[in-house]
């Protein structure tokens, strides 16, 4: 998933330190479907370690084919957040949509987890729709991926020291303003 990619390559040129301390889930960087034992299934897209310890994990999700509105809704699956709460560590939500990328954490998912929606989205073998759960996360309940980066710079530092500002967020394209 080149998504994956792109956030941790922007990752690491805002905070290079952590070079050598992200780690891909299994299939977070391809797009080949694989089989994946179900104890590995729901493994984050990406790990950040930080002094040998797991700091963060952080999903990659949404979609090309949606463009966002300020009325829409994100939809994160009931699973994913089942995986962040049972790691007992910070966990984020990258969102990439057509017009703009944004974050959550899983205490903001959490609070819309019984704000359930069922969608038929992708086909079966038998070229009906399957339906999946959702969890419905208000948009303006997102933030710019400036404050994932805040969050990483407060645990691990920067070798400048001065703080992030929006001019150092513009390499992820599409802030949350739209």
């Amino acid at each position: 998933m080149e998504e994956v990619s792109e956030l941790r390559n922007n990752l690491l040129n805002v905070l290079p330190q952590l070079s050598g301390c992200i780690k891909y889930g299994l299939g977070a960087n391809t797009d080949k479907w694989l089989k994946i034992p179900p104890e590995q299934k729901g493994e984050p897209d990406l790990t950040i370690y930080w002094q040998y310890k797991p700091l963060c994990h952080i999903e990659v999700s949404g979609s090309n084919k949606i463009e966002m509105k300020r009325e829409s809704k994100i939809w994160i699956r009931p699973d994913k957040l089942y995986s962040a709460q049972r790691s007992g560590i910070k966990c984020w939500f990258y969102m990439v949509y057509r017009n703009c990328r944004c974050v959550l954490d899983a205490e903001t998912v959490s609070r819309y987890r019984d704000n359930i929606t069922t969608a038929y989205i992708k086909d079966g073998y038998n070229g009906q729709k399957i339906p999946e759960q959702y969890i419905a996360v208000p948009y303006s309940e997102a933030d710019d991926i400036g404050t994932m980066i805040r969050w990483l710079i407060e645990k691990v530092g920067r070798k400048h020291p001065d703080m992030i500002d929006k001019s150092q967020t513009t390499i992820f394209k599409f802030g949350k303003n739209i």
